[in-house]
Formats: structure tokens, sequence, C-alpha cells
């Protein structure tokens, strides 16, 4: 099994990282022993950059695709996820490609900035609002549409979810009641444990804006 966990990063400033919540989990298909997606963020200036990453296919050769795009994040993280996609399908033209969101999380505000490709899924899940963040059709690193750049808000005590399609998209807060009184590693752990797909490597990042 495959576990990717992380909280206030390297280049963590302490404004961001007493402002946001995170981890991530993720485990491989049935079969497998490693994970083509990955999950990180990324403390820079006053923003949270991270990122969600479900390259094409299964098994060892998509596990290093994940690896080397994850490292790239870590090293040119950018706080413009329109500008964090281009420059991940820039970088890995040619390669087998992935699908993947990029949201930044202002620390000075409630706005969430998100641009996404292909099928994952990105929402802010609070007690009383499920907001679905769009995604472009497409590959990174491949055939893929100019994505768009969305605006929401993340208010205190609300997730933001980032899952690959490895996870159900449909579930609801009625399928998981704990929730939101769970820790964002609970969280993350328990919707690929509920919600994940066998047939298929499934990984969820989870960031809270905690109560002020």
């Amino acid at each position: 099994m495959v576990v990717e966990k992380a909280r206030d990063a390297d280049r963590s400033d302490p404004a961001v990282s007493h402002t946001f919540e995170w981890a991530a989990y993720g485990r491989p298909c049935f079969g497998e022993r490693v994970s083509g997606d990955t999950a990180l963020a990324v403390a820079l200036d006053s923003h949270l950059v991270v990122v969600l990453i479900d390259v094409l296919g299964h098994g060892a050769e998509a596990n290093d695709l994940a690896k080397e795009m994850a490292q790239y994040v870590d090293s040119h993280p950018v706080t413009e996820a329109l500008s964090m996609i281009f420059n991940l399908h820039e970088r890995f033209k040619g390669s087998r490609g992935s699908v993947g969101g990029c949201a930044v999380l202002d620390a000075n505000s409630d706005v969430v900035s998100f641009a996404g490709v292909g099928n994952v899924s990105f929402r802010i899940l609070g007690p009383s609002q499920s907001v679905m963040l769009p995604v472009s059709p497409g590959i990174i690193g491949g055939q893929m549409r100019t994505p768009t750049i969305h605006r929401a808000r993340l208010q205190a005590g609300e997730l933001l979810l980032g899952c690959s399609d490895g996870v159900a998209e449909g579930f609801q807060v009625d399928d998981y009641p704990q929730i939101f009184s769970h820790g964002v590693w609970a969280v993350a752990r328990s919707v690929v444990r509920r919600f994940g797909k066998d047939h298929d490597d499934a990984t969820c990042l989870v960031v809270r804006r905690p109560n002020r």
C-alpha cells in the first residue's frame, strides 16, 4: 500500500501553516504494488498550493512519472493554478500523460483558485453546501484544451477535497456523517477506504481551514 501524508510543507510560512491543515492518502489498484496517483501541498508566500496528479495507466511506470511530476511541483511551485497546470503540461509533453488539478488557497482571504484537466474531482464540502470545481477535458502532457480558472470560497470549518477517479465522485455528507469531526488525515484515509474503487488507483487530498 502507498500512503502519502503531509502537513505544513517545507517552505511553510507560519501564517500559511497556521491557516490550513492538509493531508493526503492513496493506495494502488488491486494487483499493483505502487500507484500512479500522487498528491502534495507546498506553502509559498501567503498561499498553499495543492496538486493532485493521476498518471494514465497503473503500476511501476505510472508511479515513476507520478514521482517525477510531484518533484517538479515541489521544486517549481507557483501561486497561479493555471500556470501550474501549463508548466506541468510543457515539462511532461511526450510522456504517457496524466490528468490532474491544482488549487491555490490564499491565507489572507477565503479564496480558492482552481484549474483542472481530465477526470479528477475537486469540491468544497461544508455542512450546508457542496460545490464542484469544474475541470477541462484533456491530458496533461498530451492533447489538452486551455483550462479555465475557477474561484470559490473556503470558509472556516469547510473541506477542500481532491480525488482521483479511483474514488467514487458522488458520495455525500450523509454517506460519511463524521467527515467534519474527523482530522484531515482520517478524512483522506476514510474517503479512499469507503469510496475507493478496487480496479483503479485511488487518492484523496484534504485541506481544511480551521475555525478561527
